[in-house]
């Protein structure tokens, strides 16, 4: 925390020198910004964080630079409220401070599992697998799932080599066992069992090479259900309640 608070008082130091930047920003995004400001497109970022803390009664922990669907630059700002220390992130135009979107406006539109799945089936019926599935707000302030695709040829083998020479002692067999499930198949193989929305899927491999899915999914209460499921029985292997 004195980290976050050390950098933002440097940060605000810096725009007062015309140096403007954000966390995580990219260097181009960062000389948009410098320029946007001197020549008046853009508001200072200081200015911009001033009243978005003091309208939702919260301390910014984190910005983020993205660009819009016409390259206009927004800020993707997160908040923690004094009051209950719950955690905002909202959708800022860097031209008018205006926020654009928060995250509770568009959270309850994730998709569900079986929607979810059948969107996905398209996508994974050639020789291509998703990856991964976050959902997050698209340059347009939409609601939008970012996915991450590769070839569903791409399956890990396990090996043991000689520490001595690096000569194969064992290679794995291939097996229907060892066969990483399609995302869509394992979310439709969830659904019956499991309620929520997916806010993210990811493949993920342990310490010992073994593939799982990770899952959140959002409850109605507002919690969220974290699920590890194995990739090549679908079985579930841990679930866990986060409260937000």
């Amino acid at each position: 925390m004195k980290h976050t608070k050390l950098f933002l008082s440097c940060l605000v130091f810096s725009l007062f020198l015309g140096a403007l930047g954000a966390v995580q920003a990219r260097g181009s995004d960062q000389e948009q910004a410098r320029l946007g400001v001197i020549s008046g497109a853009y508001r200072p970022l200081a200015a911009i964080l001033d009243e978005v803390s003091a309208q939702h009664e919260a301390r910014v922990v984190d910005v983020e630079s993205r660009q819009g669907a016409r390259g206009e630059l927004q800020y993707e700002i997160t908040l923690i409220t004094r009051r209950d220390g719950q955690k905002r992130e909202l959708l800022v135009d860097a031209a008018t401070g205006r926020v654009l979107a928060q995250e509770q406006d568009f959270s309850r539109q994730a998709a569900s599992l079986s929607a979810l799945a059948a969107w996905l089936r398209p996508l994974e019926q050639h020789d291509q697998r998703v990856v991964e599935a976050e959902f997050e707000l698209s340059p347009q302030g939409l609601p939008a799932y970012q996915l991450q695709i590769a070839p569903a040829a791409q399956a890990s083998q396990r090996m043991l080599l000689d520490a001595r020479n690096g000569a194969v002692l064992e290679r794995g067999n291939q097996s229907a066992a060892g066969v990483i499930r399609p995302m869509h198949e394992m979310l439709e193989t969830l659904s019956p069992r499991f309620s929520g929305l997916v806010r993210e899927v990811e493949l993920e491999y342990d310490t010992r090479n073994q593939p799982f899915y990770e899952l959140e999914l959002l409850q109605p209460d507002g919690n969220t259900l974290e699920l590890k499921v194995h990739a090549h029985t679908l079985e579930v292997l841990q679930r866990k309640i986060k409260r937000d």
